[in-house]
């Protein structure tokens, strides 16, 4: 099992191991309720993720805005798609280098919150079949 490397300055507080996506897929974040943010997923475990999104300079920062969002996590093609996962927002970073004036590439990492039977058995589902990692009863 392989971990995801940490930002530099950044205070590691993950309580869990994070995992990457398999090569063969392509994995998504969405913020709502108005999926204004769109972002591919960086890593994730058991009780969070990263993800990277693009924020036109015209709008706010997710960490600006709230400290507790509503975010859905797919798969393109429709392979997998768990809807309304409420999470706390740990950081929201600037990442350096963007190419396109006005637009701004940022990363994301949340912690899952309050979630459902479903929603943790859900993510077990995709931790063990959509990442680097065979899920073994990480606590959740």
């Amino acid at each position: 099992m392989r971990r995801a490397s940490c930002m530099e300055n950044f205070e590691e507080k993950r309580e869990c191991e994070r995992y990457r996506c398999r090569q063969d897929k392509d994995a998504y974040v969405a913020v709502r309720p108005k999926f204004e943010r769109i972002g591919a997923l960086n890593d994730v475990g058991a009780k969070g993720l990263a993800f990277t999104y693009t924020l036109m300079e015209d709008y706010k920062t997710l960490s600006s805005e709230a400290t507790l969002v509503s975010i859905d996590l797919f798969l393109s093609e429709n392979q997998f798609y768990l809807p309304g996962l409420r999470c706390e927002v740990a950081y929201d970073t600037v990442v350096e280098g963007s190419l396109v004036p006005d637009m701004h590439l940022r990363r994301c990492g949340v912690k899952f919150c309050e979630l459902t039977a479903m929603q943790k058995d859900q993510i077990r589902h995709f931790l063990d079949q959509y990442t680097t990692c065979k899920y073994n009863d990480q606590e959740m």
